[in-house]
């Protein structure tokens, strides 16, 4: 699973930025990452613009810097069209990483435009314990919906008249049927 994610939520607002408002940061998005070992990053925050994919992977500890693979794309002044929503971007990095229909969530900013997939957004202004709860909230969500797809088998052939058809075996002969 992905997980796209703004860094400006995590990362201090200033050097002088030390509050308790400030969030959890980064080391509490990498227990999130420790929890569920499936996870790879790949940062959509404006940094991208500015640092290179080796510097934003030293934000995080050496543990988890081989679990960020990525950058969202960069889009220059030549890029068609007007500004893309974050959503949008995200979107375009899957056609581009030839994952379409990879499972995947964002972490970022409320108010970050997403209408088709809405429900895939873990809004936050920073990373704080609620911000936490709900991003491992919706990756235990997702996760049992995954967990509810059943894997079978399916043997494809054809009858004597070359008409295709499909069996669908089970383990120990439990489930033989003919479709």
């Amino acid at each position: 699973m992905l997980v796209f994610v703004n860094l400006d939520c995590m990362l201090p607002a200033g050097p002088d930025a030390a509050s308790p408002d400030e969030g959890l940061g980064v080391s509490a998005f990498e227990s999130v990452l420790d929890a569920w070992p499936q996870l790879r990053v790949v940062i959509t925050s404006e940094l991208r613009y500015r640092m290179t994919i080796e510097q934003l992977r030293a934000i995080f500890s050496a543990r988890c810097r081989q679990r960020v693979i990525a950058t969202s794309l960069l889009y220059g002044a030549l890029a068609q069209g007007a500004t893309l929503t974050r959503e949008q971007e995200i979107l375009d990095w899957l056609r581009h990483a030839d994952a379409p229909h990879a499972d995947w969530l964002a972490l970022d900013k409320p108010g970050v435009e997403f209408q088709l997939h809405a429900d895939r957004l873990v809004a936050c202004a920073r990373f704080d314990r609620p911000a936490l709860a709900r991003l491992h909230a919706h990756l235990l969500q997702r996760a049992m919906r995954q967990e509810a797809v059943v894997s079978v088998d399916v043997d494809v052939g054809a009858d004597a008249q070359g008409l295709a058809f499909g069996v669908l075996t089970q383990p120990a002969g439990t489930l033989d049927l003919v479709l």
